[in-house]
């Protein structure tokens, strides 16, 4: 289902919700973000946002649309569910877009043509995070992570605390999914942490380069975190 809302007013908390609950049915609607953050106090906008829920404070006008998406995963009351996002930046405006789906499939297809739109963070059309090496600068600071994009170096030190409990295949296929990171990203960042000797991973059949992440649950592949 396309909903392509002018605003905000199409999709309210019971049409999301009852979205979400059609079982067989992957949603992607369009969502004026940088609008929202700029009116939201306006009695037209808080008829249909829970402006209590919501809250623009500590982002930057080129991260409304993350607090948008951060908004309606708060209303996904059902699990397992899979909500996605992608940010579209045209002259000073924000806006964006969230998809929904009760499949897994689903949200890796969605993944993988955002993150071929955007290799960086799979979020966004333009710099989200003023990350100076997407543009090539280096910086000269000893912050490890200075030289590193910012989404996906969250990602990595949360994945290695995340791994501190050995999981099974299934667990980090879903979790990579959850966390917006594309099936084939997660696996690059393994396969960095391994070689880094961060990570020892068990299961796997070596001589055939074997390594993926799959749903299926025979798949008894655990990665432990050193």
């Amino acid at each position: 289902m396309f909903i392509d809302q002018y605003g905000i007013k199409q999709v309210t908390k019971k049409v999301f919700q009852d979205l979400i609950f059609l079982s067989k049915t992957d949603f992607l609607f369009f969502i004026s973000s940088s609008y929202l953050n700029r009116f939201k106090e306006l009695p037209e906008f808080k008829k249909y946002i829970d402006d209590n829920n919501i809250d623009f404070s500590e982002s930057k006008p080129t991260q409304c649309h993350r607090v948008v998406y951060e908004y309606f995963k708060r209303m996904v009351n059902k699990e397992p569910y899979f909500l996605g996002q992608f940010s579209i930046k045209k002259g000073n405006n924000v806006y964006g877009l969230i998809f929904g789906s009760n499949s897994h499939l689903g949200m890796r297809k969605f993944l993988t043509v955002a993150w071929k739109m955007d290799p960086h963070t799979g979020e966004a059309n333009h710099d989200i995070d003023d990350d100076p090496i997407r543009i090539g600068q280096l910086s000269f600071d000893f912050d490890a992570s200075a030289n590193k994009i910012k989404k996906l170096y969250s990602y990595e030190l949360n994945l290695i605390e995340y791994l501190i409990t050995p999981r099974l295949n299934r667990e980090l296929y879903v979790y990579s999914l959850e966390q917006g990171i594309s099936i084939t990203k997660t696996i690059e960042i393994l396969k960095h942490l391994e070689n880094e000797g961060k990570l020892s991973i068990e299961g796997l059949d070596r001589q055939k380069g074997a390594f993926y992440l799959d749903y299926n649950p025979s798949k008894q592949i655990k990665i432990n975190s050193k």
